[in-house]
């Protein structure tokens, strides 16, 4: 499967709002690096932004 360079692009701008939304979480609550160590209600809290952020490059993807 050839990858276009818009498509790395994408891929490599989306990976990076994925692993900076995680840091930014992790650091601002004071949270160990490993999920399954959270509280429940800071693990739902994420997945909750986590899932907004995915329909987000969902859509921008659509516009590829």
């Amino acid at each position: 499967m050839n990858v276009s360079p818009a498509e790395e692009n994408f891929i490599r701008a989306r990976s990076k709002a994925m692993s900076d939304h995680f840091m930014e979480f992790v650091v601002a609550r004071g949270l160990d690096m490993d999920a399954d160590t959270w509280p429940d209600a800071d693990r739902s809290e994420f997945e909750v932004r986590n899932r907004a952020l995915i329909d987000e490059w969902k859509r921008k993807a659509e516009r590829l």
